[in-house]
């Protein structure tokens, strides 16, 4: 019986064992830190890095502008790539740096202040 089970037990393992896995077709080396006129024409990098400031996405409390991550994206993209997006967080918005100001919806950002 037991004999019966184990080769019962292979032979269901037997087509998982010849299976192969599927690799990830975004697994590659990606652009970071380069100059596009050296990067965009190395055919071996599967795309790029968008960066973005935290001050230049928002600007203003609660009024965001992603024209530069579009932008750099439509860049990457004519070039048939994928793309990993940084946002930093090294260069704050004005409403956080200066406490007190009222924002665009007239609240105070006092106490919103990162350290």
């Amino acid at each position: 019986m037991l004999r019966l089970r184990f080769c019962s037990l292979l032979l269901c393992l037997c087509p998982l064992a010849r299976s192969e896995a599927v690799p990830d077709p975004n697994r590659g080396l990606y652009a970071i830190w380069s100059r596009p006129e050296i990067s965009d024409r190395l055919p071996f990098l599967k795309g790029g890095q968008v960066v973005l400031q935290w001050e230049a996405v928002e600007p203003a409390a609660g009024r965001y502008d992603f024209s530069d991550l579009h932008r750099q994206l439509e860049a990457i993209a004519k070039l048939g790539g994928g793309a990993t997006v940084q946002l930093n967080a090294n260069r704050q918005p004005q409403f956080l740096v200066n406490p007190g100001r009222r924002t665009s919806a007239g609240r105070s950002n006092i106490g919103t202040r990162l350290t």
